[in-house]
């Protein structure tokens, strides 16, 4: 049995794959905050029991977890030490001097300085040129005294260690750790020359702080997670999902915490891809909409973009993920009126506990998924698999009491709050797409989550788009995308040369070098070097700016030299800002990553294919944006519907893991691979 586990803001979304009858078999429960693995293991014990199997069959169980940016959000991470070059301690503090708010008298402030405060940082007199060279040679007993110190008076857990020029001469760092491990052998260290080995002194200080910061909660969180799968009765790998979109050992990624910020939503992306691929469908956006947030992120020609540095709450974490671009909109998302009579959605959320009125579980406040039960969108008796029945009468209550506030009918206000989270989310796949020189126009919509696609077809006809693709499991499509992902390791280096004048012998032995060492680290999880396979890229610029596009380099040129390589980085220019020009171009860093593909799931099903068959649906009154009265609308079982039905709008079609809202003037068909086409316009959302 192969297993995904998505743990979401409010419900934790289990995909079980059985390679003996090609099935795929899904599961949902509430995500249990108190006790993220017991919630696992609840999902694990139901979804084991549907495919009348044993914990021991589980031959591997790929896990995304939020205990890393969980960490970072609450703030409870360890109390961690920078070890810095004398003069250069107060980087962190410093950063780039740049301001969101331009005119804000009483701006936080926006560097993060809550990893390690000035009393825990230390100038360490140590110096290299930028080649290099030693300048200053390593205070070896100040390093020891100082470690001491902050042991004993501060109580510290964890050590970053960021000297400047490490990333060209890493003796220093790799020394200090030394003496470190010497003293107090249980003490966490992070060196910037391994975490981030390239230039920029406050982002390389940001990640490595990050990491040590991270790493003694996350590491301890992991591990005690595998120790109770263990015991739970699983013998197989234990793998979790990166942000840049691959896995790896449970081990690894306990030892690389900044890796994990994008866990959960990458496996979301890489999903798409695969599926989307499968249906001969290239270039989407991908949205996916759950309790808590809204991801969207571009494919363009079957491959998710993937950015060589991001943000985590506004600070900059140098390390590749997958572009996704976050909001908080889902269907936990609070209703209110604001100060001024208006209705606003979000971005607060209700989350599992207590969760949306409806749910019957304490919630006092309003959410787009009691608007949406109001509607007639949900059906009360079978949401998420039919776990519990939700309270219809509640949700439509508290909706008149808000519009009385608003001069509104219940029905109205539930409207509104679609409209606008419609709105919402649609701004936001504007920004994605135009941002990076993308005509939404051009691009299919890819839905999924739990409620991603109740909204896709308003999404679609607001953005003009070619149409929407939900694939078969779109409520737990995260899960879904962490078993089809592969298993990858990836490094990056500094290496400054100008592209036209760049020693290929030296690009070679610099990839090279990089190889050895992402197989090395895969043989260390039992991989046999005969699997691997490699990719490499580089980051370009235009010599005097401050930020470099990734481009990918053929693996036939390595050898020799980089070819068409500057030619792709100005007809990539040229889409994302419009000019292009022949300023020389330079190579700042260089990437590989080495990889071990997976089994494809692309013949397993959610069910038999029977024979095409006309589909009986029920009627369910349900309100449109745009209609003065509630229409008859039929009620779809997807599991009914075979490839090449297809229904029209107005109409729901409702699977356990997600309902499909097909507006007036839309259609849906189910295609040869049983994804899910949604066509046409809806008049009240176009343009």
């Amino acid at each position: 049995m192969l297993i995904g586990v998505d743990i979401g803001g409010t419900f934790t979304d289990i995909v079980c794959a059985d390679p003996h009858s090609k099935r795929i078999h899904l599961t949902k429960v509430l995500t249990n905050y108190q006790d993220l693995t017991g919630g696992i293991i609840e999902g694990l014990e139901k979804t084991l029991s549907i495919a009348d199997r044993k914990p021991d069959s589980i031959e591997r169980l790929v896990l995304g977890t939020t205990i890393g940016t969980n960490v970072v959000v609450q703030r409870r991470g360890a109390k961690m030490s920078i070890f810095a070059t004398k003069g250069f301690e107060d980087t962190l503090e410093i950063g780039r001097l740049n301001r969101r708010s331009m005119y804000d008298l009483l701006i936080d402030v926006q560097t993060p300085v809550f990893l390690s405060p000035r009393r825990l940082r230390v100038g360490v007199p140590e110096r290299l040129d930028a080649c290099g060279s030693v300048v200053k040679p390593l205070d070896e007993d100040f390093v020891a005294d100082a470690v001491r110190e902050l042991k004993e008076t501060q109580g510290i857990e964890s050590i970053a260690v960021s000297y400047l020029f490490s990333y060209v001469n890493n003796a220093h760092e790799l020394r200090t750790r030394e003496i470190i491990k010497d003293i107090y052998p249980d003490m966490y260290v992070s060196l910037s020359s391994e975490i981030n080995p390239m230039y920029r002194e406050y982002e390389r200080t940001v990640v490595t702080a990050f990491d040590a910061y991270m790493r003694p909660a996350v590491e301890r969180g992991i591990l005690a997670m595998e120790a109770r799968l263990r015991e739970f009765g699983i013998g197989g790998e234990i793998h979790v999902m990166q942000s840049r979109g691959g896995v790896t050992s449970s081990s690894n990624a306990a030892a690389h915490p900044v890796n994990l910020f994008l866990s959960g939503p990458a496996g979301g992306v890489i999903g798409g891809a695969r599926l989307a691929a499968s249906s001969n469908f290239r270039d989407l956006v991908t949205f996916d909409i759950g309790g808590t947030s809204c991801d969207v992120a571009v494919i363009e020609d079957g491959t998710p973009a993937i950015r060589s540095s991001g943000e985590i709450a506004d600070f900059p974490i140098r390390v590749p993920m997958v572009d996704i671009n976050t909001i908080g909109a889902g269907g936990g998302s609070i209703l209110r009126v604001d100060a001024s009579g208006a209705l606003k959605v979000g971005p607060g959320s209700a989350g599992s506990e207590p969760g949306p009125i409806c749910y019957r579980r304490g919630g006092t406040e309003l959410t787009i998924t009691d608007a949406s039960v109001a509607l007639g969108y949900i059906n009360p008796h079978r949401f998420a698999g039919g776990t519990f029945d939700l309270d219809v009468e509640g949700a439509k209550a508290a909706l008149e009491r808000m519009g009385l506030q608003l001069g509104l009918t219940g029905i109205e206000t539930a409207l509104g709050a679609h409209r606008i989270m419609n709105v919402q989310m649609a701004e936001q796949m504007r920004t994605l797409t135009i941002k990076r020189g993308h005509d939404p126009r051009s691009f299919y919509l890819m839905a999924f989550g739990g409620a991603g696609p109740l909204h896709a077809g308003a999404l679609s006809s607001m953005l003009g788009m070619k149409g929407c693709l939900i694939p078969q499991t779109p409520g737990v499509l995260s899960a879904y995308g962490m078993l089809n992902a592969d298993i990858e390791v990836e490094l990056a280096e500094n290496f400054l040369q100008r592209a036209d004048s760049v020693d290929a012998v030296q690009l070679q032995q610099a990839l090279g070098a990089l190889k050895e060492q992402c197989i090395a680290s895969m043989q260390r999880d039992g991989i046999s070097r005969e699997r691997i396979g490699t990719r490499y890229s580089a980051d370009l610029r235009y010599m005097g700016q401050s930020y470099e596009i990734t481009i990918p380099i053929p693996n036939e040129a390595v050898g020799t030299g980089i070819g068409k390589l500057a030619d792709a980085f100005r007809e990539i220019y040229l889409r994302m800002y419009g000019h292009s020009n022949q300023t020389p171009i330079e190579i700042v860093n260089i990437r590989c990553v080495t990889y071990d593909k997976v089994e494809s799931l692309d013949s397993y099903c959610l069910q038999s294919v029977g024979e095409l068959r006309p589909v009986k649906p029920s009627l369910r009154e349900v309100w449109f944006l745009g209609e003065r009265q509630p229409l008859a609308t039929p009620i779809y079982s997807r599991a009914s519907m075979c490839i090449g039905d297809s229904v029209t709008g107005p109409a729901i079609i409702e699977q356990p893991d997600t309902t499909t809202l097909v507006y007036p003037g839309q259609s849906a068909r189910i295609d040869k691979t049983r994804n899910l086409i949604l066509t046409g316009i809806s008049e009240a959302y176009a343009l």
